[in-house]
């Protein structure tokens, strides 16, 4: 599971606002459907009023908006990340809803052109209620392909496809995004303020500094927890590969041009095992491997039944002359992940500026081939352990690059997946 997240902003100039934010927090907080946690929240005093950053597992959105804004009888903003896909947020005055945006409108639905309009956020609005800029109007896009990856003003930290650009938005409303804490125990003394070395201002949890805005150093802290965690599941790992074929849909395996299919029915965790093993051992140069996991499910109420929709991901393999590569793709969350055998191509080197390189029916950034196959053997039996949650965990692994195609849609979905070998042309 992605992020979840809300923040609340209003303009509160008054000495005593943080105090008055505090009760407000406390008095939502008896709604208990919101599952408002006070003291895991986190009160950010801003020069135009208040942020409130609300726990993880809060239940917000335009619930949360009205409520807010009609205990203090004023305009509330209450932005939200969703699952780290997308950002929005919903405005209210006095209980009233006043705007609304989001940046995948589509996401759970397709919407005709009269619901999309709904989504499309109010420029003039935001200007009134916080006496804003002009340029807020930059941020209500929605996401597409020909925008994504560009920042809306030079110096904004985040890009447009990043659910952080969210804290860009808000800065440019005169806000600040608090950042999270530790949840704490009644036993633990309150945070006090310190001051930093570079002179920013920020609570101790102990001797850790927390500070006012998601920058950089606290994301590298948080890529750093996540690789201590992925690393302490290395040294867990099984001795031998343990494949699970109950998930398993249908196998395609290539000698060259020459494509040997295995369904459901020929399939045993042993047979499985075996060919993977056969094709890191060159008998095979490619092994597609088709899963069906259960997805969410919808009662119809005609059926008198729940219905569960599939989602079908793939597992590819490489393997010509020596060079190895390993590709999944996560149907759930249309995400691509590929095994990484060179770290200094993967973050230093542009986009455009990295070689492609042919192996077999696929076509490969040169960062994900590999010249043996140790990191491989250890990266399919951490898949194994539980592929069919295998999304989660690669989405925060430093060992896999990520690509959302999502918001692509499908058909870049298809298009990468045929590229990648996970599809013949």
């Amino acid at each position: 599971m992605g992020l979840f997240l809300n923040v609340a902003v209003w303009q509160d100039r008054d000495n005593a606002k943080e105090k008055r934010a505090a009760d407000v927090v406390a008095a939502a907080a008896l709604a208990p459907e919101m599952a408002i946690h006070p003291a895991d929240c986190v009160i950010q005093p801003c020069d135009k009023g208040i942020a409130v950053l609300f726990n993880e597992d809060c239940v917000g959105y335009e619930k949360l908006a009205e409520a807010l804004s009609r205990q203090l009888g004023r305009a509330v903003l209450v932005g939200s990340i969703y699952d780290g896909d997308f950002w929005g947020y919903y405005l209210y005055d006095n209980g009233v809803e006043k705007d609304r945006f989001q940046t995948i409108p589509n996401y759970f639905e397709e919407l005709d052109k009269k619901e999309l309009r709904k989504w499309r956020g109010k420029a003039r609005l935001l200007r009134k209620y916080f006496k804003c800029s002009r340029k807020i109007s930059a941020y209500l896009h929605f996401w597409k392909e020909d925008i994504e990856g560009k920042k809306v003003c030079p110096d904004d930290e985040f890009k447009m496809g990043d659910c952080w650009q969210i804290s860009d938005f808000l800065h440019k409303l005169g806000f600040e995004m608090p950042s999270p804490k530790e949840p704490q125990s009644r036993t633990e003394p309150a945070p006090q303020p310190v001051n930093s070395s570079d002179g920013q201002t920020g609570t101790t949890q102990g001797t850790r500094i927390v500070y006012s805005n998601p920058n950089a150093e606290n994301m590298v802290e948080s890529r750093k927890r996540k690789q201590r965690e992925e690393d302490e599941a290395y040294t867990r790992l099984p001795e031998r590969l343990e494949p699970d074929a109950e998930k398993v849909d249908s196998v395609q395996a290539w000698r060259g041009s020459q494509i040997q299919t295995f369904d459901k029915a020929a399939l045993t965790s042993e047979k499985l095992a075996r060919l993977i093993e056969d094709t890191l051992a060159g008998e095979y140069t490619r092994l597609v491997i088709n899963f069906r996991f259960q997805g969410e499910g919808m009662y119809v109420k005609r059926l008198n039944k729940t219905v569960y929709n599939p989602i079908h991901s793939t597992l590819v393999l490489h393997h010509v002359d020596g060079k190895f590569a390993c590709v999944f793709f996560a149907g759930g969350s249309k995400h691509c992940y590929a095994l990484i055998s060179d770290f200094h191509i993967y973050r230093t080197v542009e986009m455009d500026e990295i070689r492609q390189i042919p192996l077999g029916g696929a076509v490969l950034p040169e960062y994900v081939i590999h010249q043996n196959r140790d990191l491989l053997d250890k990266a399919l039996r951490y898949l194994f352990l539980d592929v069919e949650k295998i999304d989660d965990r690669l989405c925060s692994s430093q060992r896999w690059s990520a690509e959302n195609l999502f918001l692509h849609g499908n058909n870049k979905y298809t298009e990468m997946r045929r590229k990648w070998g996970a599809l013949e042309e």
